[in-house]
């Protein structure tokens, strides 16, 4: 499977919501190691996709998610995408592979 960049992800998201008033991506390579996404602007929607050619899975839980899924909220596998609404309010978001060198596209916006 292809995998899609933060571009395809901000159409997607376009074709089935409004516009947002201001977006943000970025690629992230990650490992075992639980990583905070972080957030320049504001943003109340959040979309994440595993990269189609990932040999693992990538978790997203709160600052507990370990590499084996150990307190996950979701699961993604090579290719998936989750998306959520989010105001950057309470908990931070993490996410964590089950082996390293794993990609995600993260995805952020504001839709006023």
């Amino acid at each position: 499977m292809a995998s899609e960049n933060y571009n395809d992800l901000a159409r997607a998201f376009f074709k089935r919501n409004r516009i947002p008033d201001s977006f943000e991506g970025e690629k992230i390579t990650i490992g075992i190691t639980a990583t905070a996404l972080t957030f320049s602007n504001a943003i109340n929607r959040l979309r994440i996709q595993a990269d189609g050619v990932n040999t693992g899975v990538i978790y997203v839980g709160d600052s507990t998610v370990l590499y084996d899924g150990t307190g996950a909220m979701a699961k993604l596998e090579p290719g998936q995408i989750f998306e959520t609404g989010y105001d950057g309010e309470g908990s931070s978001i993490y996410i964590v592979a089950s082996e390293a060198g794993q990609i995600v596209y993260q995805w952020a916006g504001y839709v006023a």
